[in-house]
């Protein structure tokens, strides 16, 4: 402490029997500032024992007063769950200074003292372990070598720029003028609002400028470790070239420059999402543990929008306003003209490469601009193509080839995996190429996945290769998303069909993602007709069979599947841009539609005997609409479905249970009666008996409402449901040894409680802690037995049922007017495993220790699944959830098993986003 921290007048502090009070030497600083330390010689240190050492500190007598305490440990302290302990510790204690030196810590306080090193390991370490002593002319020459590494790290980013700006599109003269002006390309208001230190995770689409924001970034930390020698280490890397670990790649890059486990690094890694979301997950756990073990640090990291909840890291990258398109466009094409843009246009402008692109295209008369995403790609890639004096097509053959190598292996190739230098040269001339050492890959990732839509769309490469398996369709997600919403009817259709007979759950994801939700064509007049109204019903009619048999059985139960399987009759007309549909039950079709015309005399707002008649705008420059409005359809029809929340399951499910003592409550007309007091099994026979012979002749599928005030908004039931309560009755199903039918879950206990208006107030923390501890297991055996059965074929792609078996961890706690809140969070458990659920009762938590928690369990939970079953990374979404504890109901189980079921559909887009259940009774 003497010789390398400069602490005076150092002790070691109490001898072999004496109690320490948490520190083994105390020193002085020069002001006379106590400072503490306490040594652990141990192989493992974790967070109970980091706990442990502070508090017996905190809270013994603190000796001197010290409000500085360094802990020391032997063994290194890497692990998240430590680092998370350490910061928790030091918010609950900020009028301390809290430090951890973990072995790395000590070897770095080392490696500059030869005298220690040498004194008390010996000579041969101090050779081996510590930095070389300088010569008499080393510091400066390692000071030139470092300005030099670094002078040439601002070539390495700058031509970057003209790299990606010629990709653009622009000119190389326009491309270093552009390079040069350091401003451009890095918005003050993303400056301004990033943090000093720690990780954040830019986001935007293709060509939003995040890429060009981050290089910018990396300029000014390079400027700052030029002029300062103790600044951060400036590291620049593209995700997909990144091998291994991200903590070495970071410390080979940093290689010539200051230790950055000393001074800490300014990190940007580019691109996370390109090698798929596992990948991007991995990068964003990695950056998670260096910025909590180096100094200084600030990990910044670039991806399109990533399917990712509870990632509070996340920036926006906003997206160009108009005055500043008009700036941009100006400058380039130096002529006006946009103000005759359709509105199509000027928002898809609003990213700066497709800006780029229409200003270039302003300088050239003969090509006018294009009106959507893919026409603007489409430019850019012709616009490159001119630059080759090979045949346009055969370019194009090979750019595609190459897409097909750099996406099945994750953004780089060996350049001999793709031919000779003959066949690599032209590639290299359309500048959307570029060979790094002997690897090749594209300039921008977007090209790439554009040239993969390609490669999908000719049949270069065929679709069982793009998802041969859930891991390689992760690598060609955004290709097929491009491909859907460019290609024609046939090419996008015959992907569809093959991707929704293997993972129906990815091709509505892809379906959502492609294709326009809505169309307004004010200002677009060069949009194509739409096919006559026939040809319109047999394309919705083909996808919406698709659709049918690629989620059956679920599919089954709605009202687009007849008698014996028969799907629904579709007949349409076409007004503009508008589509008119009605849809009939197969046996009750009208002849006058059989061939998918509808006739225009019917103005009815319903045809006699129709399921529907719905009028909707569809984006006729997007040939695969029709797979976008049967979604739509089945979307609407699964909600129906689970509002009822009735879907069969076994006998002995909880969810039986429930539903029986709900239809027992709904009979004796005690259905909100919150005691739930018990109910006599041959009263509620007698009951229903009577209510059947008052139904005689009553279809199954007919709702009935139980009570005797039709104002009363009492729950419906179906006669069916009341002939199987029967049933369960009569066999003494459910029925208690007292010949009472009794609610399943914990009932009241504080009846007389001065809270007891309200629901939580009628039940003690113990009723309310075994309500929970029996009602969530019941729920995840509904979820698990309801998605394994009715939705198989989605299980691979949907959130927890992709990661079965799972467990279940919470913690409930209650606020100080004694209301519960749950906080779980879901880990997959080994395969084979029992799903099951683990509930404790903790008393209030901080907010900040709840926030540091969760992201602990998020990250533990995704790094087993990522072990255990790396393609369901990317689906498993819902890992942690605050929620208040719902202790009404009749069927409190069931309720959450179909919500759990609808937030997880909604990621699919097989339910509407923001669809929320009706509320049982």
């Amino acid at each position: 402490m003497r010789e390398v921290f400069r602490w005076r007048d150092v002790h070691l502090y109490g001898v072999k029997g004496q109690a320490q009070h948490g520190i083994d030497l105390y020193g002085y600083m020069p002001d006379g500032e106590v400072r503490t330390c306490q040594g652990k010689d141990v192989e493992t240190f974790d967070k109970g024992a980091l706990r442990a050492a502070i508090n017996k500190f905190t809270e013994g007598k603190r000796p001197f007063r010290s409000h500085w305490l360094a802990v020391a440990v032997a063994c290194g302290v890497e692990r998240t769950e430590v680092l998370e302990e350490l910061h928790a510790l030091k918010k609950a204690h900020q009028d301390l200074t809290l430090e951890l030196w973990d072995q790395n810590h000590l070897s770095e306080f080392l490696r500059a003292q030869h005298t220690l090193v040498r004194r008390f390991f010996g000579p041969e370490w101090e050779r081996v372990f510590c930095d070389p002593l300088p010569a008499s002319a080393r510091p400066l020459q390692a000071q030139e070598e470092r300005q030099q590494r670094l002078e040439a790290m601002r070539q390495e980013s700058r031509a970057r720029l003209i790299t990606r700006w010629i990709s653009a599109g622009l000119g190389e003269a326009r491309a270093e003028e552009f390079a040069a002006e350091v401003s451009l390309g890095l918005p003050q208001h993303l400056r301004a609002s990033l943090p000093e230190t720690g990780l954040v995770v830019l986001e935007g689409d293709f060509g939003s400028g995040k890429s060009t924001a981050g290089e910018r970034l990396h300029q000014e930390d390079l400027e700052r470790a030029l002029a300062d020698v103790t600044a951060p280490v400036p590291v620049y890397l593209t995700a997909r070239y990144v091998q291994g670990p991200l903590k070495e790649a970071v410390l080979a890059a940093a290689t010539g420059q200051e230790n950055p486990t000393r001074v800490g690094a300014r990190i940007v890694l580019d691109g996370i999402d390109e090698a798929g979301m596992t990948a991007a997950r991995q990068f964003i756990e990695q950056a998670r543990v260096l910025v909590r073990q180096w100094p200084h640090t600030r990990c910044l990291l670039t991806a399109r929008p990533l399917d990712i909840i509870n990632l509070p890291e996340r920036v926006h990258m906003r997206l160009l306003e108009m005055k500043e398109v008009e700036a941009l466009v100006r400058r380039v094409a130096g002529t006006p003209g946009w103000a005759r843009w359709p509105a199509s246009v000027w928002e898809t402008a609003r990213r700066p490469l497709f800006a780029l692109v229409a200003a270039s295209l302003r300088n050239t008369e003969d090509k006018p601009i294009p009106r959507s995403t893919a026409g603007f790609l489409e430019a850019l890639v012709q616009g490159a193509l001119e630059r080759t004096e090979q045949l346009k097509t055969d370019a194009h053959t090979a750019l595609q080839r190459l897409a097909a190598l750099t996406l099945s292996s994750g953004g780089t190739i060996p350049q001999g995996e793709f031919g000779a230098e003959p066949d690599i040269q032209p590639l290299l001339t359309t500048a959307l190429v570029v060979r790094r050492g002997r690897t090749l890959s594209f300039t921008l990732p977007v090209i790439e996945q554009y040239f993969g839509a390609q490669a999908l769309l000719t049949g270069v490469v065929k679709p069982d290769t793009a998802w041969a398996s859930l891991a390689s369709f992760d690598r060609w997600r955004d290709a097929v998303v491009i491909a859907v919403g460019s290609g024609s009817w046939e090419r996008t259709s015959a992907l569809l069909i093959d991707l929704a007979g293997r993972y129906p759950g990815a091709a509505s994801w892809v379906v959502e993602k492609a294709l326009s939700e809505h169309f307004s064509p004010a200002g677009d007049k060069d949009a194509p007709d739409l096919p006559d109204g026939a040809e319109c019903a047999r394309r919705l009619r083909t996808a919406l069979a698709v659709w049918i048999e690629a989620v059956k059985p679920l599919s089954e139960r709605t009202r687009l599947v007849g008698a014996e399987g028969r799907l629904v009759t579709i007949a349409a007309r076409c007004e503009g841009a508008r589509v008119i549909t009605v849809a009939w039950p197969p046996e009750a079709s009208p002849t006058l539609v059989s061939g998918g015309e509808l006739p225009r005399q019917w103005q009815s707002p319903i045809p006699e005997g129709a399921l529907w008649k719905r009028s909707q705008r569809v984006d006729s420059t997007e040939s695969a609409w029709p797979w976008k409005v049967s979604l739509r359809w089945l979307r609407e029809e699964f909600e129906h479905v689970l509002s009822s929340k009735a879907l069969p399951l076994r006998d002995t499910s909880p969810n039986r249970a429930e539903r029986r003592w709900a239809i027992a409550r709904l009979l004796m007309d005690q259905h909100r009666n919150l005691l739930h007091p018990p109910i006599s099994a041959d009263v509620a026979l007698t009951k229903v008996r009577q209510v059947l012979t008052l139904l005689a002749g009553s279809t199954d599928t007919e709702y009935v409402t139980l009570g005797g005030r039709w104002w009363s908004a009492h729950p419906s039931v179906q006669p069916k449901d009341l002939r199987e309560f029967a049933s369960d009755l009569e066999a003494g199903r459910g029925v208690g040894p007292d010949g009472r039918l009794h609610r399943p879950w914990a009932v009241p206990d504080r009846a007389e409680s001065p809270r007891s208006r309200w629901g939580w107030g009628l039940y003690s923390r113990e009723a309310q802690l075994r309500f929970v501890q029996e009602v969530y297991p019941a729920a995840l055996d509904i979820y698990e037995e309801a998605v394994t059965t009715w939705m198989p074929r989605l299980g691979p792609t949907l959130d927890w049922a992709c990661a079965l078996p799972i467990r279940l961890t919470g913690i409930i706690e209650w606020d100080q007017e004694d209301k519960p809140s749950l906080h779980y969070y879901v880990s997959p458990l080994p395969l084979g495993a029992k799903t099951e659920v683990v509930v404790t009762a903790t008393s209030s938590d901080s907010d900040l220790a709840r926030s540091l928690r969760s992201r602990e369990d998020i990250e533990k939970s995704v790094a087993a699944l990522s072990e255990r079953s790396p393609a369901a990374v990317p689906w498993f979404r819902h890992i942690y959830t605050d929620t208040r504890v719902h202790l009404s109901g009749n069927t409190p189980a069931t309720d959450l098993a179909y919500k759990w079921i609808a937030y997880h559909l909604q990621h699919l887009s097989l339910v509407t986003f923001g669809y929320r259940l009706p509320e049982s009774n």
